[in-house]
């Protein structure tokens, strides 16, 4: 699979709120592998429903250091 593909993104997005952790961080990681290609997808899941989606959001997207995110993680 060509998680590089913009395809690939959300399905990546719908296992970050999934109950097994390990499906969640292994999720994690690979949106953060992508990095900038998925700042726009990580930027609107900062208003997901569930905490500990926005939460690793904000880990991934910190991570990422990229300028372009700060107004939203603000919010």
């Amino acid at each position: 699979v060509d998680v590089s593909a913009p395809d690939a993104l959300q399905p990546l997005l719908r296992l970050l709120s999934q109950r097994e952790p390990g499906v969640r961080e292994a999720a994690a990681r690979t949106l953060a592998e992508l990095g900038e290609v998925a700042l726009p997808d990580l930027t609107r899941q900062l208003s997901h429903w569930d905490g500990d989606v926005r939460l690793r959001c904000v880990s991934m997207l910190g991570s990422l250091g990229h300028p372009q995110v700060l107004p939203a993680m603000r919010h």
